[in-house]
């Protein structure tokens, strides 16, 4: 086989490999911070010739969208750490400063930050392979942000978020997408860290599942069942969602539906509270207290709160069939994509809300549960929410996806539902939702009617409304006008223009016909007709005949 022939092999191999890995969909285990908190997800970072590369348990976070790793500097004495590596970039063979100068960046969180500087190095997964040369940040202080079961922060939110504001660093989700040729698609499943123990089975350490380019893994079981309901995304930053109900036992909270997007709603795995704006949380949480003192009379007031953890018999988490267990559901209903009268709806058994929790201590650990909704300035549907479900994030086509998660590696069952319906009677379109902080920055509504699902009606609308009419009446109006006076011009041309009228007509016309008598031709006055003595008898005759 000639040098050509050769050539072109190999480039028809790249390119069938090209094409195959454009199409990939990568499955990646999920590990549940045994404290039943959060989810981590494994990668490599970097090198040396003694040890090829360091594994790291990444927090992965849906509410922001930069990669960061502890260090050296901010936590070699953290207890939180335990066993955990830091990383540093000196000891990576790999591992180098950015070309930009040096930039410190800063994150926060609702209890918690961090600050550092931007390095790049080869992440990698054993399924997604090694990404070189990607940035990301080494930790160089925080406050109340390791806390132990993570050596650092997955950000996988939109670009919107990352960090510098000036110059943001790509984002690993998209990364994948412009380097991988991926779908820009990937989907979570939660399967809730502590729940096997209601089974009776001790969990395991893979909790759930991530998908990067797709709804399906490549192969396996499916990680859902039943139906895939979609909400359309409001906003590209955080993964915004439009929440059209909240309800406790069947009974929604007397709000308008804007309560609950104020200021946005979101879905995000790096929190693990159910987190309610203070319109929401304090009437949801009185309905939630009476049933709970219905059920159980004696029930120690300080449960209720999301920071006391009930031991009691009735909050172990291996007992199905305890009182607590017995409480209605809560529900969160949102819009439904293409129709704006209906919504889907997530039921959350109190099993969610009333999360399991590990408790470690000196003499063992021990399973209780405590309050997973918690208030605060906005909502924030944490792991409380999305723990037994399948969240697919769509980002391609603005809409986020629910379904009920199965087969999980943890042998947890879902007990959640997932169910469209008709809007409540009180909301006649979910885009009344709306929160004033977004009705002029979101991907829901437009100012052309038909463009997208929701058209808002500004004041500006109405003048604009109303000058049309104007002009189109002005229109009109000239229009007669015009027609009016075109007719008219129309009709004296015409008078204008017609032939002269024939004998017979001008006859009838002078009152002229054959039956009409003719006058007798006047009289000549000539002077040698008419002596002197009959002029003025001549003249008297004239005179009558003129008249």
């Amino acid at each position: 086989m000639g040098i050509a022939a050769r050539c072109l092999c190999w480039l028809v191999v790249c390119s069938l490999a090209s094409w195959a890995q454009g199409f990939a969909v990568v499955k990646e285990p999920l590990y549940g911070i045994s404290t039943g908190v959060s989810y981590t997800l494994a990668f490599t970072v970097g090198g040396t010739p003694t040890k090829p590369s360091s594994s790291y348990q990444l927090l992965v976070d849906t509410g922001s969208s930069n990669v960061a790793l502890a260090t050296s500097t901010c936590c070699s004495n953290s207890r939180a750490l335990g066993s955990l590596p830091v990383f540093s970039c000196a000891a990576s063979l790999s591992c180098a400063a950015t070309t930009e100068p040096a930039t410190n960046i800063s994150v926060k969180y609702i209890a918690s930050s961090w600050t550092g500087h931007v390095v790049k190095d080869v992440l990698a997964t054993p399924r997604l392979g090694a990404i070189s040369d990607f940035e990301f940040v080494a930790i160089d202080s925080q406050q109340e942000f390791i806390k132990g079961g993570f050596s650092g922060i997955l950000g996988i939110a939109f670009d919107a978020l990352a960090q510098p504001k000036d110059k943001p660093l790509t984002t690993l989700v998209q990364t994948l997408v412009d380097t991988r040729q991926m779908d820009n698609v990937f989907g979570v499943q939660l399967c809730g860290i502590l729940q096997p123990y209601a089974r009776g089975v001790t969990p395991a350490d893979i909790s759930g599942a991530i998908v990067f380019g797709g709804l399906v893994p490549p192969t396996g079981r499916s990680l859902y069942r039943g139906p895939l309901v979609y909400t359309p995304l409001v906003q590209a930053k955080w993964y915004v969602v439009l929440v059209s109900d909240v309800a406790y036992n069947g009974t929604s909270l007397p709000l308008p539906c804007t309560a609950f997007n104020a200021p946005k709603a979101i879905v995000d795995t790096g929190t693990t509270n159910m987190v309610l704006p203070p319109a929401v949380y304090r009437p949801l949480m009185a309905m939630l207290r009476d049933a709970t003192l219905q059920a159980i009379p004696d029930f120690p007031s300080t449960y209720f709160s999301d920071r006391s953890v009930c031991c009691e018999a009735y909050c172990d988490p291996a007992d199905v069939n305890s009182t607590l267990m017995s409480l209605p559901s809560l529900t969160v209903s949102f819009a439904l994509q293409g129709n704006v009268r209906d919504q889907v709806t997530i039921t959350i058994p109190p099993a969610y809300y009333w999360r399991p929790i590990s408790v470690h201590s000196a003499v063992g650990t021990t399973t209780c549960r405590m309050m997973g909704l918690s208030e605060g300035s906005s909502m924030i549907l944490g792991n409380v929410f999305m723990d037994g479900l399948y969240t697919v994030h769509d980002r391609a086509n603005g809409q986020i996806g629910f379904a009920v998660a199965d087969n999980c590696e943890n042998l947890a069952i879902s007990m959640k539902t997932v169910f469209s319906s008709a809007l409540p009677p009180s909301t006649s379109s979910w885009c009344d939702c709306l929160s004033a902080a977004e009705l002029n920055d979101n991907l829901v509504t437009s100012k052309i009617p038909g463009q997208r699902a929701c058209f808002i009606w500004y004041w500006w609308t109405y003048v604009f409304l109303v000058s049309i009419v104007v002009i189109i009446i002005c229109c009109v109006i000239l229009l007669w006008m015009w027609m009016t006076k075109r007719r008219r011009s129309q009709q004296r041309r015409a008078m204008h223009a017609a032939p002269p009228p024939s004998f017979l007509q001008h006859q009838l016309l002078d009152g002229e016909g054959p039956m009409t008598p003719k006058e007798a031709p006047p009289l000549s006055l000539s002077s040698e007709c008419l002596s002197d003595d009959d002029l003025p008898a001549a003249s008297h005759h004239h005179t009558e005949y003129s008249l």
